[in-house]
Parts: structure tokens; C-alpha cells; sequence
């Protein structure tokens, strides 16, 4: 357990570099790892960095606990342990990192993909942004980045405010950028929150599923930009 504190109003990164941390070695089954780093007083800083793997093998059973002000960058593998990371903040920031088992990030105010995110077959992957419904947070998948889900897939925000700090259309909970994609191979559902902010497609939607459906539903008078492909496996795409 490793917990950074701020004597002021400044957030205090806490980095785990490339080497990573495993908890279990041979016959030592792996342990907890709990890392929580302290944000600025807005909450609005990636105070807790994750560029290596955090490993809790051997054994099985671990849950992962992801909250806000966190960058990940590398794919945690589990174990026994749990492994639990806190930033204390309100956004998260999602980098080439795939999940096992499935998986729910859900934050206070945005999520911000920017690699390749995928989870492991028949597992399913659910990302909410404004999960208090005050009506300020949005998912953003950069260009560049995607999004691939074993199982199902399900994306839902409400709003990006002006300038913010991952040049999201301001108008838009959700935001898929071109040169991005969302593939997945149970059903697909992109949905808003509150407020009137529209859903960007711009980047390609793919279904590989047999009759597996997407869904696009725009909260209050928000719209949706279709700019790319959307495409079913014979599932029924409702706009």
C-alpha cells in the first residue's frame, strides 16, 4: 500500500514506472496492492500514473477497484490480491490496456480513451461518465485511439464543458473521434445521461455478434453526428 498526501491545495503525483509491482513469486500467492495518490482541490489532475503492471498472481479471486484521477497505461493482472487504485479525482484517463474479467469504469466527470481498449473474450466492458447525474462529464475516444469489447458494450456521459482539457466537442457526451473505433461482439449501447448533448460518430461502429443490436440514445434534445460506418452482423441498429 503506497499513499501519497498534500500538505496544500496542489495534487502530488504518484508514478509507477515501467518495472510495475507484483505482489506473488513462485508458490507465494499474490497479495493486495492498494495505491492512492492526493489530487489538487478541484479533483481535476491524473495524480496517480500507472505505466507498468500491477501483478497480484499467483491465485485467483482479485477484484480491480478503479477510480477517479487515474492514468492507466498498462494492463493489471489479477490474482489473489485486489488490486485498488484512487486518485482521488473526477476524470480517468484509459491507455492500451485490456481487462480480463469484466469491467465497469465509471467516474465523476469525464473518461478519456486514448489506446487500445480492449477486454478478453465474452467479457463485458461498461464506461459511465457523470455517474452523480449533475450533468457535466462525457467519454471522449481520442483519434488514434479504440475501444474492442469481448462481450458487450456499454458508453454513456452527459456533457463536455468548453475547453476542456481533452478537446472534446463541447456539445457532446459522448465524443467518437475520426480515426477511432468502438467494436464489440455482444450488444452495443451509446447513451445520454441528462442535459441535451449529442452523441459524435465519427469513428467507425462495429458489431461482430450475430444479432446482436446498437443503439444510439441521445438525452433531451441532444442529436446524433453520424460522420463514420455503423455496422451490425444482422442485429437491428436503432438511432
Amino acid at each position: 500500500s503506497v499513499t501519497t498526501t498534500s500538505p496544500d491545495s496542489s495534487e502530488r503525483v504518484l508514478t509507477i514506472g515501467a518495472a510495475g509491482i507484483q505482489t506473488g513469486t513462485g508458490g507465494v500467492t499474490g497479495g493486495a496492492i492498494s495505491l492512492t495518490a492526493a489530487n489538487n482541490t478541484g479533483g481535476t489532475a491524473n495524480a496517480l500514473v500507472i505505466n507498468g503492471v500491477l501483478n497480484t498472481t499467483i491465485g485467483s479471486g482479485g477484484v480491480l477497484t478503479l477510480s477517479g484521477g487515474v492514468s492507466l497505461n498498462a494492463s493489471p493482472t489479477l490474482g489473489a490480491g485486489n488490486i485498488t487504485l484512487n486518485g482521488n479525482g473526477i476524470d480517468i484517463t484509459l491507455g492500451t490496456i485490456n481487462f480480463a474479467t469484466s469491467t465497469v469504469v465509471s467516474v465523476i466527470r469525464h473518461i478519456n480513451i486514448t489506446g487500445a481498449l480492449t477486454t478478453s473474450a465474452s467479457q463485458n466492458l461498461t464506461l459511465t461518465a457523470d455517474n452523480n447525474n449533475d450533468g457535466l462529464g462525457g467519454v471522449v475516444v481520442q483519434s488514434g485511439a479504440s475501444i474492442s469489447s469481448g462481450g458487450t458494450l456499454s458508453i454513456s456521459g452527459s456533457d463536455f464543458e468548453v475547453a476542456n482539457a481533452y478537446s472534446a466537442d463541447p456539445n457532446s457526451a459522448i465524443d467518437i473521434k475520426s480515426g477511432s473505433s468502438a467494436t464489440a461482439t455482444g450488444t452495443i449501447s451509446f447513451f445520454g445521461n441528462v442535459g441535451n448533448s449529442n452523441i459524435n460518430v465519427n469513428g467507425a461502429i462495429t458489431n461482430n455478434s450475430s444479432g446482436a443490436t446498437i443503439t444510439f440514445t441521445p438525452f433531451g434534445a441532444g442529436v446524433i453526428n453520424l460522420g463514420a460506418n455503423v455496422t451490425s452482423t444482422s442485429g437491428l441498429i436503432t438511432f
